[in-house]
């Protein structure tokens, strides 16, 4: 296998990929658990490790569509603090990945208390979400971003009209 072509069933992480002209800030993991992709985040961040986790969870996302809809939860330790350029990339990037049909229906932040700069990112990040049409909810424990993921993702399930049996629970 090459390293640079994830599996969708194993764990992602940025020490996978080799830095760039900037060293990157930041540490990611990824994993993908049926509809739901995880990340493991610690801050803070540049733009730098925004190029990073890209090329990280690119094909991953092109796979994990091909099994259905999906979201993403995001649980930040340490700091959560980034430079303009990349939060912007953040944002281009979901925007790609809509055009491209692989990008996640929903993202749920869980962010603990001590996280550094919560107050200052996720207001921000909120109004960008909201600017670009994608549903975003700050959560304080996973099961939170779990559930509210779980309902967005069964309300875009096709509903079972012929009377054949139960639809397909998440």
């Amino acid at each position: 296998m090459n390293p640079h072509e994830p599996e969708s069933n194993m764990p992602l992480s940025n020490e996978d990929f080799e830095p760039s002209r900037f060293e990157p800030h930041g540490a990611v993991t990824v994993l993908s658990e049926g509809n739901i992709v995880r990340y493991d985040v610690t801050g803070p961040f540049n733009a730098e490790f925004m190029v990073l986790v890209v090329k990280l969870v690119d094909k991953l996302y092109s796979e994990v569509v091909n099994k259905g809809p999906f979201g993403e939860v995001t649980v930040f330790r340490n700091s959560m603090l980034m430079p303009p350029d990349a939060i912007s990339r953040i944002i281009d990037v979901l925007q790609r990945w809509k055009i491209r049909g692989c990008a996640p229906l929903a993202t749920a932040w869980v962010i603990e208390p001590n996280v550094d700069g919560a107050l200052l990112m996720v207001p921000l990040f909120e109004k960008k979400f909201s600017a670009a049409g994608h549903p975003f909810l700050r959560c304080d424990n996973v099961e939170e971003a779990e559930i509210w993921l779980k309902k967005i993702l069964l309300s875009m399930k096709p509903q079972n009209t012929n009377n054949a049996g139960p639809s397909q629970t998440i």
